[in-house]
């Protein structure tokens, strides 16, 4: 049984926090790998988009572990920061399966069917970590995960645009994310004769 509560013992619960979010991260760009081939990424560049995913998974991570932590505080069962980051990383390690929404036909119900996978550990270790019953569990990650969807939703446009300009100041060209702005790429459908 998976306990983050008792982060302190046995092996550093820490550094499989960071390899998870590691391998999520490049998880997720091998999901990618047409995109970051049509955009060129190479050498720093692929370090840097590399670089991002794993910030963005951190603060998503840090946004759902406060948002948890503060509920926990606002019933009354405080546990530390780090116990409750540990436990969302864990909740997240299905991500390290995300090359698999690439799937033509099946990648939005992959991609779903992972999403879900990860709120069921969330709510076990919910469960755990505050020592709650299973319907409170419940009702935390659910309120938990609204919220930081929400969050996420709010705050991913402004974020998604200082990456984009980044980008741009870095290698001088837009950075291309989906097929729809890949095929407004003049010429990309024209065959060598």
């Amino acid at each position: 049984m998976l306990r983050p509560d008792l982060a302190g013992s046995g092996a550093s619960v820490g550094g499989v926090t960071t390899t998870i979010g590691i391998l999520v991260a490049i998880s997720m760009l091998a999901g990618r790998g047409a995109m970051l081939a049509i955009n060129r990424v190479r050498g720093l560049s692929y370090l840097f988009l590399l670089l991002t995913t794993v910030v963005s998974v951190a603060v998503v991570v840090g946004l759902l572990a406060g948002i948890l932590w503060s509920l926990g505080w606002a019933l009354g069962v405080v546990v530390g920061f780090g116990t409750m980051a540990n436990a969302v990383a864990l909740a997240a390690s299905p991500g390290v399966f995300a090359f698999v929404v690439i799937a033509p036909g099946v990648g939005p119900f992959l991609s779903r069917g992972l999403m879900a996978w990860s709120f069921l550990i969330l709510w076990s270790l919910t469960g755990q970590v505050f020592g709650v019953d299973v319907p409170m569990a419940f009702l935390m990650s659910l309120a938990a995960s609204v919220a930081t969807l929400a969050l996420v939703a709010v705050l991913g446009g402004p974020a998604s645009r200082v990456r984009n300009n980044l980008w741009r100041r870095l290698t001088g060209r837009e950075l291309r994310r989906s097929s729809r702005e890949l095929m407004d790429i003049e010429g990309i459908l024209e065959m060598e004769g």
